[in-house]
């Protein structure tokens, strides 16, 4: 029996929920960005850590909060998003290469739309959409890639 039943005494809606959200995480462009909701929120834990209990300056307390949130996003991304099973720490220099990169494209999109005159503000949550799409496909096809193939993930 269900603990969480529809007003028929099934629990036919909540199971037809749970098995699409289970479909979904299938994909592994889904996994990436869950793994990126959790690297923000432990990104800015440890930043807001540095600074309210430790006291550190923003000046160290945000490349700490990175440094940590880079570390937990490719453990994260190379266990779960994309079930890497080769050598860790080509994959952990590949997967740092590509996270300059994809800061570097979404600074250059960031910088290019503000000089074609969209607000600042705007701008800054624009840029995740490049950032997010440069990370995915180069972790996918060269941080975390099989030799000569894509990544062990399914190509979805």
């Amino acid at each position: 029996m269900s603990l969480v039943s529809s007003p028929h005494g099934s629990s036919r809606g909540v199971q037809s929920l749970r098995e699409r959200v289970i479909q979904l995480t299938r994909y592994s462009s889904v996994r990436y960005l869950l793994v990126g909701v959790t690297n923000t929120a432990v990104g800015l834990v440890v930043i807001f850590l540095c600074l309210g209990l430790f006291g550190l300056p923003v000046a160290i307390a945000n490349p700490i909060g990175y440094a940590v949130g880079i570390v937990w996003s490719f453990l994260l991304n190379a266990r779960y998003t994309f079930r890497h099973q080769g050598p860790k720490l080509p994959a952990f220099v590949r997967f740092v290469v590509v996270t300059g990169a994809a800061f570097l494209v979404q600074y250059g999109f960031v910088l290019g739309i503000v000089a074609l005159g969209v607000d600042p503000y705007l701008a800054q949550p624009l840029g995740v959409i490049p950032y997010t799409l440069t990370g995915y496909l180069g972790s996918r096809f060269y941080a975390f890639a099989v030799r000569g193939e894509a990544s062990t993930s399914e190509i979805k």
